[in-house]
C-alpha cells in the first residue's frame, strides 16, 4: 500500500556529522531505507519516489539548498500533512534567521515534521521549543565543526598540502598519504614560458593570453585565456613550491538591509599564511621576482594613454578588494571610487583629498620614526646576526675536526670502542643541535637595511605629491618604490558630497 502523494513528503541530506568515509549517495540511501521502514510501520505505507526530495549539494544556508527550497514551497499544499526527516537537523544547521524560516515555514502550514523517534507539531508551544532547541544544538555543532575543520585546513598548509579543490594551471592534484599536493603536468613548461614572455619579451598578460590561444593550450575552466587569467598565473606563489591560504577571504556583510556574502582580497596581510610546499616549483625564483618587480612598476594602463591615476596598483576598497579608479567629472572634483557592479556600498573620494592626506600621513608619521632608526643604527641587526653566523659555522667546523680525531684515535688503539662510541654520540648530539642552532639563524636573517635610502625615497614621495606639476606617472612611480598598498575604508556619509574615510598604508619602510 502506498500512502497518498499529498500526504507526506521525505528530505534527504547528508551533513558533516555523518561517516566522512561514506559517499553523499550511500548516506541518502542509508537514510531513505530507515525512513522507508518506519512509513510503513507507522504510516501506512511508503512514499513514492516522485515525493523524495534529496540535497546532493552542500550549503549552510537555506539559499544555498534547492531541495530544501521545493521542501518549503511544498508545505502551502493544504493537503500535506508531514516532511519524513531522519532528524530535525537535516531541515537546517544554519543561523537564527534560517531556524526561524523553517520554524515559521512548519508552523503556520499546520505541516508536522517526522522523524523516527518523534513527530513535531508546532503548532503546541512546548513541541515547538523541542524543535527549536534541536535546530540549535545542529548550528552550534555546525559552528564548532567549522573552526575544528578551519584549524585541520590551516595545519595542512603549514605541513605545505594543497587543500584547494581546482589545482594551478600545470598542476594535477595529487594524495601522498593522507595528504594532497600538486605534481607538474604536461602544461608546467607553459606556465614558465608565461613568465619568461612577460619579463624577457615584454609581452603583456593579454599578449601572452593570445599566444596561449593560437598554440591550442587551454585553460582548465574557459575556451580561451582572458588577460586576469594570465596576470593571477603571474602572481601565483604556487608556483615557486610555496601554499597560501587566506590571501581571499568570504564574508557576510549587511547590504540594503540584506545579508550577502562577498568575497574578496584579504585586507590583512596577518592573516595570510603562507608556507613551504610539498610540492616542486615549476619555476625558477629568480623569475617570479623579477615578474613581480615588473609587475609593481608598470601599473596598468590602456595602450596608447598616459596614466591618469597617481594610485593605480595601490589603493584598494577594504569591503571587496577591488582596485581603486580615477573617475573626472566635468563640473566637480575628480573622485577615486569602487566599480564593484554588484555594489560593495563604497563611495568615491576626492583624489586631490587622497593625494594629500597621504602625503600628511608620510610626513608626520614615518618620517621621524626612519631617522630615530638611523640615528640608533637599527640597520645593523643583519650584520650582527651574519657575525654570530660565522661564529657558529667556525664552532661546527672545530666539531667537524674533533669528529675526524676521534676517529683516528680509535685507529690507532688510544680509544677502546666503547670510549669512542660513548664520545662519538655525544659529539654527534652536539652537532646537531648545532646544525639546527644556525638553521634558526638563517631563518631568521634580519633584512638589511638602508634607512637613510628609505628617508631619501621617502621624502621625494612626500615632495612629489604636493608638487602640482607633477604627472601621475612620476607620482605613481615614486609612490610604488615606498608603498606596498593603500585599503580605502569607507565609513559613513556627511552630506553635501563629504564622506568619512579611513586610509590604511601598508609600507615597504618597515616602519608600518
Amino acid at each position: 500500500m502506498a500512502l497518498q502523494a499529498e500526504e507526506y513528503i521525505m528530505y534527504l541530506r547528508k551533513s558533516r556529522a555523518d561517516n566522512p568515509h561514506e559517499s553523499v549517495e550511500e548516506v541518502l540511501l542509508k537514510h531513505e531505507t530507515i525512513l522507508q521502514e518506519f512509513a510503513e510501520k507507522s504510516l501506512g505505507g511508503r512514499i513514492p519516489e516522485h515525493c523524495i526530495y534529496r540535497e546532493v549539494v552542500s550549503g549552510e544556508t537555506i539559499d544555498e539548498r534547492p531541495e530544501m527550497l521545493h521542501v518549503i514551497a511544498m508545505l502551502e499544499n493544504p493537503k500535506l500533512k508531514g516532511v519524513l526527516v531522519v532528524e530535525p537537523q537535516r531541515l537546517s544547521r544554519g543561523d537564527l534567521e534560517d531556524c526561524g524560516k523553517i520554524v515559521n515555514a512548519f508552523r503556520y502550514s499546520n505541516t508536522e515534521v517526522v522523524t523516527p523517534n518523534m513527530t513535531y507539531n508546532l503548532q503546541n508551544k512546548m513541541e515547538r521549543k523541542f524543535f527549536e532547541q534541536e535546530l540549535m544544538r545542529g548550528n552550534d555543532y555546525l559552528e564548532y565543526t567549522k573552526e575544528i575543520l578551519l584549524r585541520g585546513r590551516i595545519a595542512a598548509v603549514k605541513r605545505g598540502c594543497y587543500i584547494g579543490n581546482i589545482p594551478p594551471f600545470g598542476y594535477d592534484k595529487i594524495k601522498i598519504g593522507e595528504d594532497n599536493t600538486l605534481k607538474p603536468n604536461e602544461f608546467a613548461p607553459y606556465v614558465q614560458m608565461a613568465f619568461e614572455m612577460y619579463v624577457n619579451e615584454n609581452k603583456s598578460p593579454l599578449d601572452i593570453g593570445r599566444h596561449f590561444d593560437k598554440m591550442g593550450i587551454k585553460p582548465y575552466r574557459a575556451k580561451i585565456w582572458e588577460s586576469c587569467s594570465i596576470r593571477a598565473m603571474l602572481r601565483n606563489q604556487h608556483y615557486i613550491g610555496k601554499v597560501v591560504f587566506g590571501a581571499k577571504k568570504t564574508e557576510k556583510i549587511l547590504y540594503d538591509g540584506e545579508i550577502t556574502t562577498r568575497r574578496g582580497l584579504n585586507a590583512d596581510p596577518d592573516d595570510v599564511i603562507i608556507a613551504e610546499g610539498l610540492h616542486p616549483a615549476i619555476v625558477p625564483l629568480e623569475l617570479f621576482s623579477a615578474v613581480q618587480e615588473k609587475t609593481a612598476n608598470h601599473p596598468r594602463a590602456k595602450k596608447g594613454l598616459p596614466l591618469k591615476n597617481p594610485f593605480s596598483g595601490i589603493i584598494f576598497c577594504s569591503k571587496c578588494g577591488r582596485a581603486l579608479a580615477q573617475h573626472p567629472y566635468k563640473h566637480a572634483r575628480t573622485r577615486l571610487e569602487c566599480r564593484n557592479r554588484n555594489g560593495c556600498g563604497s563611495k568615491s573620494a576626492p583624489l586631490d583629498e587622497v593625494v594629500e592626506k597621504v602625503a600628511n600621513v608620510l610626513q608626520k608619521v614615518n618620517l621621524p620614526d626612519l631617522q630615530a632608526k638611523l640615528k640608533n643604527g637599527a640597520g645593523n641587526a643583519a650584520e650582527i646576526q651574519k657575525r654570530n653566523l660565522d661564529r657558529l659555522y667556525a664552532e661546527l667546523e672545530e666539531m667537524e675536526a674533533r669528529e675526524d680525531r676521534l676517529h683516528e684515535l680509535l685507529e690507532n688503539k688510544t680509544y677502546t670502542e666503547e670510549v669512542f662510541t660513548r664520545r662519538y654520540k655525544k659529539l654527534r648530539a652536539d652537532m646537531e643541535d648545532l646544525k639546527s642552532r644556525i638553521y634558526n639563524a638563517k631563518q631568521n636573517m634580519p633584512k638589511e637595511i638602508d634607512y637613510q635610502d628609505k628617508i631619501v625615497k621617502l621624502q621625494d614621495a612626500i615632495k612629489i605629491l604636493k608638487n602640482n606639476k607633477a604627472t601621475p606617472e612620476m607620482q605613481n612611480r615614486i609612490l610604488k618604490m615606498i608603498i606596498d598598498k593603500i585599503i580605502y575604508e569607507y565609513v559613513s556619509y556627511e552630506g553635501k558630497g563629504k564622506i568619512n574615510y579611513n586610509l590604511h598604508i601598508y609600507l615597504k619602510l618597515g616602519t608600518d
